[in-house]
This record gives C-alpha cells, structure tokens and sequence, in this order.
C-alpha cells in the first residue's frame, strides 16, 4: 500500500509540475523585444518585419533601441520615440503589413511594455493596433467595413498630468467599439505592462485589460461586453505601433516607447501569488509540499 501511494504522489508531482508549467501557455504568434536593435520579430508565424514609416511631415524621431527597454523579463530592447507631433507635424509608425500567421481568431492575447513622456499629457497616443487592413484603428476612425476587422490599444483620459483611463478597442467585420478601460493611474516616464484579451466565444465579460509595473503584478483594470465573435484578420494582416496608419489624423506617441510586443492566440493567463510559487517550487519542493498539505488523499 505505501507502495502504491508512492507512485500515486509522483504522479501528482509530476502532474503539477506539467500543470505550473502550463498555466501561463498560450501559443505565442509573434513577439518584437527589439532586443537585436532592430524591427525583425523574435518569433514569427509568418512575416513581421517592422518597417518605420512617415505619417506626415518629415516623420518624428522614431527607432529601434536594444538598450532603452524597462530591463525586466529579457525586454532590454524598445522602440523610442521623442521630438515627434501628435496629431499633425512630424509623425510615423512602426508597421508591418504581412503577417500572415493570424487568419480567423475567436481568441486573442496582446500583451506589451510601455512608457509616456511628460508631453503626451491630454493626448491619445495609439500603443499596439493589429488589423485586417492597414488602415485598422482602435481608436473607432475605420473608413471601410474591413478596417473593423482587428484589436488595438491606447491612452485616453487625463488628469493633472496622469493618465486615468486607457481605450481598446476590437471589432468584426462590420462593427466595433473603444471603450476606455478605467480608473487606472499611468504616470510618466514609468515603465508599465498592459496585455488586452478578447474572447470571441463569449458574448458577455470578454474584453478585458490589465495593467502592472511587471507582468507577474498585473491588476485588472476593467471587463466589458464585446459581443462580436471571431476576428478575421485574412491571410495579410498589419500590426501598426506608436501612432494610427491615417495621414489625415494621426495619434502618435510623440514621446516615449514600447517594448516586448507579444501576441498569443488563446487567453493569455494573469499569474498569481500560488501559481509563481509553484512555478519556482520544482520536483523536490512539490513533493515536500504534497507530503505536507496531502493533496493526493
């Protein structure tokens, strides 16, 4: 019998260990770190390479850096962008519009680092936008049906100086919203980490964001209703950073940056307190917790 009750805690150990191991696994379709000081992604289903695009004007100051990311989780590297304009002047994107590994979603994750200078105070810069067209904003300034097609992030809502509500948006074929996602507090010249999820197959509490100064303290935000089913991003999606891809109204960063650009298919799960301290626990320590807490009984 002790035999048997052996074997019988292995296994659990073991499922354990493959269920801590597990519990943050999404299938992660592209990431940017920009850690190689360039646009190519880190990893790829299909196309991806950043190209640093014009808007209007001469175009801001905008670059890849493999040093000016927030140092946490392997995100060294950031695209930086300062002297810009916001709405008019000199703007322009980080954009790639060959992603060919996203196809129809029903789920989707986007997770990103980001910071904000002083002077973007009262604007609404657009962080992280993926879209069927190239044109796609979440923001809620589509031109065509198509354009609604996509998931996309920004800053909105102010005060003295703080960032009190962000706006993501999402849509299908033929509608969409922005709602803004609040209270929050974005200070400036601070490193934070948002990640978004939609879950088309739900049509209630599906649209979700998280904010936190790392992603192991990520704190919800808000929930809202996005009732729109699955995403068709077609076989050439865009993926547009720093700013929208309208020269007649842009929204760009005019200062600040972004790092670690991450999206998953599937619903990129929040850690918590228990499932790091299991993560980091290993075999042994498994086991001398299940010998404590008899979880196999």
């Amino acid at each position: 019998m002790k035999r048997i009750n052996s074997l019988t805690t292995i296994l659990c150990v073991m499922t354990l260990i493959l269920w801590s191991g597990t519990v943050r696994a999404q299938t992660l379709l592209y990431q940017w770190t920009f850690n190689n000081g360039n646009g190519t992604p880190d990893v790829t289903a299909g196309g991806g390479n950043l190209s640093i695009n014009t808007l209007t004007g001469t175009g801001s100051n905008l670059g890849f850096s493999s040093s000016a990311g927030p140092g946490i989780d392997g995100a060294n590297g950031a695209l930086t962008v300062s002297g810009g304009g916001y709405n008019g002047g000199n703007t322009s994107l980080a954009i790639a519009s060959d992603l060919s590994g996203l196809g129809t979603m029903s789920q989707i994750s986007i997770g990103f680092w980001f910071d904000v200078g002083a002077s973007v105070s009262g604007q609404f810069p657009r962080f992280v936008q993926v879209g069927a067209a190239s044109t796609y904003d979440g923001g809620g300034k589509p031109a065509t049906a198509n354009e609604y097609n996509g998931i996309g992030t920004s800053i909105n809502g102010w005060s003295s100086g703080i960032a009190t509500t962000l706006q993501n948006g999402v849509g299908n074929a033929t509608t969409s919203q922005d709602p803004q996602f609040g209270p929050t507090s974005i200070a400036a010249n601070t490193w934070y980490y948002e990640l978004v999820t939609y879950d088309g197959t739900l049509t209630a509490n599906n649209f979700s964001t998280y904010v936190g100064t790392s992603p192991s303290s990520l704190a919800l935000v808000q929930t809202v209703t996005a009732n729109y089913g699955s995403i068709n991003f077609g076989s050439s999606a865009t993926v547009m950073l720093a700013d929208d891809n309208y020269t007649g109204a842009p929204r760009a960063l005019n200062t600040g940056s972004i790092a670690d650009v991450e999206i998953w298919s599937g619903i990129e799960s929040i850690p918590e307190p228990g499932t790091l301290t299991l993560a980091g626990l290993g075999a042994v320590g498994l086991l001398a917790m299940l010998r404590r807490r008899q979880v196999c009984n």
